[in-house]
């Protein structure tokens, strides 16, 4: 196949998928929810189906998950016995209202994602939802409950300004982002948070320029090598040839 008619199909291809591409994209007002609803869905836990529950009770925000823990003697650090059920003293506790309005909420919402069978909790289900509450408390108290705030912040710090605005940040380059994840690994104050989940966060957002490099395998860009045939030649910069088919 020559360089024009590969260039044709991939065209065809980038059209004929762009509604389903179009629909991940993210916009940066959006980040503090994103936060919540992507930092966290990690080992097989579909949190995007608990997204309607929490809109409905009104606590999917920074300020209102993070704003549990902190009603409550919490340990550091997740222990299933202390909140690894329904059952566990945690939930029960915030079941009766010890945790204040919003843990009453949030045992509701994880109460109707369990029974209702919303969606798949996957492996560390418990201590994902654990952690969440963790991030938001330490945001809530320490960066105005704003994921973006500390973010920015993070950066602001590792480049020695007092200050550097959301345009600034938006508009550095690859290579200062990469730099800036590489030297200052600004997820490790986040409990939960990898470097392959913290770059997962920004791969969608528009108005960043910096992450044409980063990368995240779901079913919008598997349709589109499927389309293309680029899985095709994955498998075979990998494996060589690829057998044909019999007739």
């Amino acid at each position: 196949m020559d360089q024009n008619h590969a260039k044709l199909i991939i065209q065809n291809a980038v059209e004929s998928t762009r509604p389903r591409w179009l629909q991940y994209a993210e916009f940066w007002k959006n980040i503090d929810v994103l936060f919540i609803l992507r930092g966290y869905e990690q080992q097989g836990f579909q949190f995007f189906k608990m997204r309607p529950i929490l809109e409905d009770l009104c606590i999917l925000s920074i300020d209102s998950l993070g704003n549990i823990l902190p009603q409550y003697p919490y340990a550091r650090n997740y222990d299933r016995e202390f909140a690894g059920s329904l059952t566990s003293d945690f939930y029960t506790s915030a079941r009766k209202g010890g945790i204040g309005k919003e843990g009453q909420l949030f045992e509701e919402a994880v109460r109707h994602f369990l029974e209702r069978r919303m969606g798949n909790p996957g492996r560390i289900f418990w201590k994902l939802l654990y952690q969440l509450l963790q991030a938001c408390a330490f945001l809530r108290q320490y960066h105005s409950a704003s994921f973006a705030t500390y973010v920015i912040s993070k950066y602001a710090k590792f480049s020695n300004r007092h200050h550097i605005s959301e345009h600034d940040f938006l508009n550095m380059s690859v290579s200062e982002w990469e730099y800036f994840l590489r030297r200052a690994k600004p997820w490790t104050e986040l409990k939960g948070i990898g470097p392959n989940v913290f770059d997962f966060l920004f791969g969608d957002i528009v108005e960043a320029q910096f992450v044409e490099n980063s990368y995240k395998w779901d079913s919008s860009n598997e349709h589109f090598l499927r389309v293309t045939g680029g899985v095709r030649l994955i498998l075979r910069s990998h494996f060589g040839e690829m057998p044909t088919k019999k007739k």
